[in-house]
């Protein structure tokens, strides 16, 4: 439903990738807001912003999702794009808990863990 990135992420939990068509896919997404809203709307002509958020889902593709979506990813496509200082400091970054235990004494003693789930 969400292009590329749902595609990617598909592909990596899963090992397949979605082959709902198109269609199915849009009828699908009409019938669930219909329910949840109470009405239809176009879906070439949106208007409102939860529709619009309906036609991105559908057939916005950009290949900077996975960097918006990732905690990591996103540090550094900030520091990319408006240059170092504009997001809070990061003090590390461990794929195994093992090397996390390693960096322990090296961390504040003050500090916030966040996971990224396998972003990559």
């Amino acid at each position: 439903m969400f292009g590329k990135l749902y595609r990617y992420i598909r592909k990596k939990i899963l090992g397949t990738v979605n082959k709902w068509p198109l269609e199915r896919k849009i009828k699908g997404c009409m019938a669930l807001y219909k329910k949840r809203t109470g009405y239809d709307f176009d879906i070439n002509n949106p208007k409102t912003f939860n529709e619009k958020i309906q036609w991105y889902k559908l057939f916005y593709d950009s290949e900077a999702f996975p960097a918006a979506v990732d905690k990591y990813l996103f540090k550094a496509y900030v520091d990319e794009k408006l240059g170092k200082g504009y997001t809070i400091p990061l003090y590390g970054a461990w794929e195994k808990a093992e090397d996390f235990r390693k960096d322990w004494d090296k961390l504040p003693e003050d500090f916030c863990l966040k996971a990224t789930l396998m972003s990559d």
